[in-house]
């Protein structure tokens, strides 16, 4: 849960309705809450992969590479993790392409620059033929993997191996500095669940204006909107999801 709050000023001087905006942020901030506690879970993966031929986190001074996203749909393979979309066939239209049943893959925006440059073959949602995007952040689709990005998706800032100026560290080039480490999470059918409450009763709000006078705030200065659920996720399948954790390009 969490709350917003506001001072009597802002309702009685600011001639835009700033606490019906609270409102509306306040069902934005619930949705992506519980999307952050999904990627805190998810990316606690113990099936990783690292580029460049490293074994560890500390020792990542790559970028993406068409090798560790085949030796990890190897993996998913192996282990009889099914894809979650299927097959978009190629249209009439001019320079669409077919795009293959896919593993969903979730990683930062940053990775967009890398994705295009580095896999060769990468297909952007433009080229679809029908436009069926999974989602309205999804940016392309390479081999049996589609790329949703998100800025909320954050990295771990100087946790990889020491770069060049051409690789982003602490969110800038650095020239000794150890690289952002960016984590690309790939998801088939059964590899997560989670469970969030249904109903009118699934979310409890709390809406006071300023102009609300009790005991604790006799003058009516402090307005307040609150939100509250209960919500959980879990990895149902270690080996049939997997995460890449690599470094990023610096522009």
């Amino acid at each position: 849960g969490f709350v917003y709050r506001w001072s009597n000023r802002v309702e009685d001087l600011y001639e835009d309705d700033v606490p019906a905006e609270i409102k509306r942020l306040t069902g934005e901030r619930m949705g992506l809450l519980l999307e952050m506690i999904r990627w805190g879970q998810l990316k606690a993966c113990t099936n990783v992969f690292y580029p460049g031929g490293v074994s560890t986190r500390a020792t990542v001074v790559s970028l993406i590479t068409p090798a560790v996203l085949r030796k990890v749909s190897r993996s998913l393979q192996v282990n009889l993790a099914s894809k979650i979309t299927g097959i978009l066939s190629a249209s009439t239209g001019v320079g669409t392409q077919p795009i293959e049943a896919a593993y969903v893959v979730v990683c930062h925006s940053d990775m967009e620059k890398d994705l295009r440059a580095e896999l060769t073959g990468f297909v952007h949602v433009s080229e679809y033929s029908s436009r069926q995007v999974m989602h309205e952040n999804e940016l392309g689709s390479w081999e049996n993997f589609r790329f949703i990005t998100s800025p909320h998706l954050a990295p771990t800032l100087s946790a990889g191996g020491n770069v060049g100026a051409t690789f982003l560290s602490g969110g800038v080039a650095g020239s000794t500095s150890a690289a952002d480490i960016y984590t690309l999470i790939v998801l088939s059918q059964e590899a997560f669940g989670d469970v969030a409450l249904r109903g009118k009763s699934a979310m409890n709000i709390s809406a006071f204006p300023a102009s609300s006078k009790t005991k604790d705030d006799p003058l009516g200065q402090r307005g307040l909107i609150g939100a509250q659920t209960y919500f959980t996720c879990v990895r149902l399948n270690e080996l049939q999801m997997a995460v890449v954790e690599t470094a990023c390009s610096f522009l």
